[in-house]
This record gives C-alpha cells, structure tokens and sequence, in this order.
C-alpha cells in the first residue's frame, strides 16, 4: 500500500500511467504503422492527451491535456519522420516523452483536493495504477525492449524458419514476464526458478539439435526474466513509498 503519497507523486503516477495505456494499450501495431498519415497521428495524440487527463481528475488543469497534446504530437512526429527503429530511436522517443511528464509535475502545484479521484479514494487509486504500470511495463514495453536486444542476433543467425504461430514468442514472453510479475508482488520468489526450469524443460527437445538456436533462445530468456524481475522490483519500491 502507498503510505502517505505527495500530490506530486498522485500527479505523476496517474500521468505515467496514461501515457503507458495510450502509448502500449491503445495504440496497436497497425495504428503505429500508419502514424505517417498525420489524422492517425493527430488521433493518437488526442488518446494519448485524453487518457492522462482523465486519470488525473483535475478538470481544472485544462494545460495538462494541452501541452501533452502538442507535446506529443511533436515528439511522435519527428520520430516518424526519422524513420529509424531499434532500441536507440525508442528509448530516446520515450525519454522525452517521460521529460514532459517531470515537466508537467514541477510545473504544478496543486491542492490534493484538486486531483477528483485521489480525493475520493485516497492512496487505493495510485496504488492500483502503480499496479496497472507496472504490467504494462513487464509485458508490452519490456517485449519491444527484449526484441530490438535480440532482433541483431537474430539477422546475424539469419534465423529464417517460422514454424510457429504468428507473434507467439512475443505472446509467451508477455506471460512469461507477467508470472514474473505476480510472484515477485506476492513474494513467491522460489517459484521463479520453476518457471525457468519449466521452460527450458519444454525447449530441451525442440532445440537440442540446433545450438543457434538454443544460445538465441536462452539470450531471449535472460534478457526477458531480467526485464520482468526489474520492472517488478521497481513496482514494489513504488508501492512502498
């Protein structure tokens, strides 16, 4: 339970949060594809303004939808623009996009009163969006960062075959890291180690033939728990401040 959480704190919470739900949730892969059109990046934009806003409560804080608007708006624009993928493109896009928000916080000075759903139920509601982040964080945004890590290894395996269904590594990753997530919150930290057990077992005999193979699936395994076990502990220490 978050224990006696600043105003600032509520603000930036429900502001990460949005811009996760907006960024991960909402937008689809078709929708980001598209972003060159700039109605599809004016739309998302207007998403990514709106869903802060609303978690926020404070009506009166009509700067907030604005500035994360046109804000976002830019930042999406020049990234497409760029044309570059990888993780460098993305981490920079995301920083500045985190930068608005830090913005925003120290730019306001509000009264608890102000934030609607803060006021109306207390610490419970940053509390259950820090619990909502941080799932958004260990499945969606870790997998875009475990497969850029892994996208180089994979062009220079020159892994070709496809003998599985559409996006199911992503898919078993996502649920992989969400174990993760669960048991760490829980504090079932033994039962992780069944987990990798599990899965190496389940692997074993597809992969024993092929050591390319193996060595680009235990990389992707790693790089994977890593994520889930880090974006879990920082979790805990947010909902413990």
């Amino acid at each position: 339970m978050v224990a006696a959480m600043t105003t600032s704190m509520h603000l930036l919470v429900a502001l990460l949060c949005g811009h996760l739900l907006a960024d991960f949730v909402s937008q689809t892969r078709k929708t980001a594809a598209l972003k060159t059109n700039l109605a599809v990046l004016t739309l998302h934009a207007l998403v990514a303004a709106a869903i802060p806003y609303l978690l926020v409560g404070g009506w009166r804080l009509w700067e907030i939808p604005v500035v994360t608007f046109l804000t976002h708006w830019l930042i999406d624009f020049f990234k497409v623009k760029s044309k570059r993928q990888g993780l460098m493109p993305f981490s920079i896009d995301q920083i500045a996009h985190l930068a608005v928000i830090l913005f925003l916080v120290k730019w306001f000075d509000v009264a608890p009163f102000v934030l609607r759903w803060v006021s109306r139920f207390g610490d419970v509601f940053s509390s259950a969006l820090i619990v909502v982040s941080g799932a958004i964080l260990v499945t969606v945004v870790s997998g875009i960062v475990v497969g850029y890590v892994v996208r180089d290894l994979q062009r220079a395996a020159a892994l070709t075959r496809d003998s599985g269904f559409p996006f199911g590594g992503e898919s078993i990753g996502q649920l992989e890291r969400f174990l993760v997530f669960v048991l760490i919150l829980i504090g079932q930290f033994e039962a992780i180690g069944f987990l990798v057990a599990a899965k190496s077992i389940l692997r074993f005999g597809e992969l024993k033939e092929d050591r390319r193979d193996a060595e680009y699936v235990i990389i992707g395994t790693m790089w994977s728990l890593v994520c889930g076990l880090l974006v879990t502990l920082a979790t805990r220490a947010a909902l413990k401040l």
